[in-house]
């Protein structure tokens, strides 16, 4: 017979899971209602987690490309150059690098999308602090860019099978998928990569929350959010190197 103390602990970890679930659900379906809620509450590490399993996927179905190339005659020869070290030790270096390439995923996955939440939570955080005057803590800023950023995580699962297919294979959600080979790698496709519908659903979120936390109108802070996305992609098309 089970006892008294297990039937608690299972109750009270159904009951988290359902409350996370519904938080998930919520951002997705009802962000206007959600957004404030998750950014006060405990709990912005399992968005960051869902996004870092994501990508840590993804990164692990293209290790096999990875290693092939690091494995090339051409790359070593790279490598050994900016060393300054021999062939024969280049190699080695290569060779422990490729084995040890899991456990370098595993590490970057998390920092990656750490560095990404903070670095937009910074950006929003001074746009209320300084043109929008509200005194909003950080943490609530953080965590509702956490939640936001969770969409993120879906064309990366999808990408998973994809790639596990064909690692050619990827998903493609920007009008740049639409573009002729010849016209590849110029200015506007560069730009046109960075307009990506998920990306567009997160700036959309991130509006959402931008609002609820400093009271003013969706359309203002859709403003606020929009333009910082429109000089993002502007920059990175500048400065993308273009595909030979």
């Amino acid at each position: 017979m089970t006892s008294q103390p297990d039937n608690n602990v299972s109750s009270t970890i159904s009951g988290w899971l359902d409350r996370k679930a519904a938080r998930l659900a919520g951002v997705i379906l009802a962000p206007r209602r959600t957004l404030p809620r998750v950014a006060i509450e405990p709990g912005f590490w399992l968005p960051i987690l869902i996004v870092a399993v994501a990508y840590f996927g993804v990164r692990m179905t293209m290790l096999p490309n990875m290693r092939e190339h690091y494995a090339s005659a051409e790359f070593i020869e790279w490598y050994a150059e900016q060393r300054g070290i021999s062939q024969a030790q280049a190699e080695r270096d290569v060779a422990g690098l490729s084995r040890k390439a899991p456990l370098l995923n595993v590490v970057e996955a998390p920092m990656v999308v750490t560095a990404g939440v903070l670095s937009v939570a910074v950006i929003i955080y001074l746009i209320g602090r300084l043109g929008y005057r509200g005194a909003v803590r950080f943490r609530y800023v953080f965590s509702m860019v956490a939640w936001a950023t969770v969409v993120s995580a879906i064309p990366l699962f999808i990408t998973i099978p994809l790639k596990l297919i064909n690692t050619d294979w990827n998903f493609e959600t920007s009008p740049a998928a639409l573009f002729p080979p010849e016209l590849i790698g110029g200015y506007i496709h560069r730009f046109l990569q960075s307009i990506d519908l998920f990306l567009i659903w997160q700036v959309w979120l991130l509006g959402i929350g931008l609002s609820a936390l400093y009271r003013v109108s969706i359309q203002r802070a859709l403003g606020a959010i929009g333009t910082i996305f429109i000089i993002f992609a502007v920059l990175n098309a500048l400065f993308t190197t273009p595909v030979q």
